[in-house]
């Protein structure tokens, strides 16, 4: 995994290998270049991909927090982000790629959902709202950018801030609207099932 910080000085970002102030994860693989490392995002052009895909936060007061807490990095396919049964310390929005959620059962995965671009993981917001460990598992499904936030703001700024507040709530409805769908499938499943008897 790579994670990119900002420099307070350059408005730019830089890289570091070691991720694990952010997440509770064994790290497979670090950069092999010098712990600090200029790279070509600069503040501007992460806020810019991040309006792309999150418009609905680019309140400016809100925009700026976003960029002054959160943290941003990129993920390989395969990397473990959330483990089941971690505290979570940031929630990630996706920028680009995917994440896998899934959760296991007798050593067999059992796949949830995708989170997308312009998303974030359900089960991972309502770990950081309560404050309990993390009822799945999330994967890099290619590789992904990810735009991380303290959970410590969460909490806050949907107190504070209208955007983030329906953010929030649009991500439960989008689920919970998931799921109706899945029944009302597996119904229609049921019933052609029961026709053909």
């Amino acid at each position: 995994m790579v994670k990119y910080k900002k420099s307070r000085q350059t408005g730019t970002f830089f890289i570091s290998g070691n991720a694990r102030k952010y997440f509770d994860f064994t790290i497979t693989r670090t950069h092999p270049y010098s712990t600090i490392a200029l790279l070509t995002f600069t503040a501007m052009e992460i806020r810019s991909r991040m309006a792309d895909v999150f418009p609905l936060l680019q309140r400016p007061d809100l925009a700026k927090e976003i960029m002054e807490h959160a943290t941003f990095i990129t993920a390989d396919a395969g990397e473990v982000i959330i483990r089941e049964g971690q505290y979570l310390k940031v929630l990630p929005l996706v920028i680009s790629g995917s994440l896998r959620v899934s959760q296991q059962s007798d050593g067999r995965e059992i796949l949830l959902y995708y989170v997308q671009p312009g998303e974030t993981c359900i089960m991972s917001l309502s770990s950081c709202f309560f404050n309990v460990e993390s009822p799945s598992t999330a994967i890099a499904d290619t590789q992904t950018e990810i735009l991380c936030v303290p959970t410590r703001y969460i909490k806050d700024w949907q107190r504070r801030y209208d955007p983030w507040n329906e953010f929030v709530i649009r991500t439960f409805q989008s689920r919970y609207n998931e799921l109706l769908d899945l029944f009302r499938t597996v119904d229609i499943g049921r019933a052609a099932i029961v026709e053909t008897t």
